[in-house]
């Protein structure tokens, strides 16, 4: 704008004009009105905060539940493949026994056992009284079994009889570890 032109004219005459007619306004109780308006809004506005807050926090809930069931399938998905592992291990003593394959069974006894250990530390709170009682008595089995393979190593044969009473023994416990793998993958 150019000084003394029209337009700068006008500007000064708005601008000196404004401050009266904004103190007008004030005194007539239009500033009461806006005020009153704005807290309304101020209030409007914090309940909608405090809405998005319990909405964040009942998202952060479930998001947390959704984690925690992750966590307890895949902790299942692992019983299953470890019970699995375990059972297979036991099929392939038997067979071991039976061939007398001697040298080969302490390995196989501490994989068993490995496993076992593994479903039943890691299943403490999952695994009925039972279960775990079952898994106990698998793992004491594998270790007197290898204990008792012991001798036979670069000994002389077991008798057919304890060969055949430890396979009978082993497939119990491979009976009993069945079920319990399938009452876990049923169970959801």
């Amino acid at each position: 704008m150019i000084p003394g032109s029209s337009e700068s004219i006008k500007s000064q005459e708005i601008q000196v004009d404004f401050w009266p007619k904004l103190d007008a306004a004030l005194a007539s109780g239009w500033g009461d009105w806006a005020s009153a308006i704005g807290l309304i809004v101020t209030v409007i506005g914090f309940g909608l905060t405090l809405i998005g807050v319990w909405r964040s926090k009942s998202a952060a809930e479930k998001a947390k539940q959704a984690v925690i069931e992750v966590q307890q399938d895949i902790r299942k998905i692992d019983t299953v493949a470890e019970l699995s592992a375990a059972i297979s291990a036991m099929n392939e003593i038997k067979a071991l026994q039976r061939k007398a394959a001697w040298e080969l069974l302490p390995d196989r006894y501490s994989a068993l056992r490995k496993a076992l250990i593994t479903v039943r530390s890691a299943n403490v709170a999952a695994l009925t009284e039972d279960q775990q009682t079952r898994l106990q008595q698998t793992i004491t089995l594998s270790s007197n079994m290898e204990q008792d393979l012991e001798p036979y190593i670069h000994g002389p044969n077991p008798k057919p009889k304890v060969v055949a009473r430890w396979n009978a023994t082993v497939s119990d416990h491979i009976d009993h570890l069945q079920e319990m793998l399938v009452r876990i993958k049923a169970d959801r």
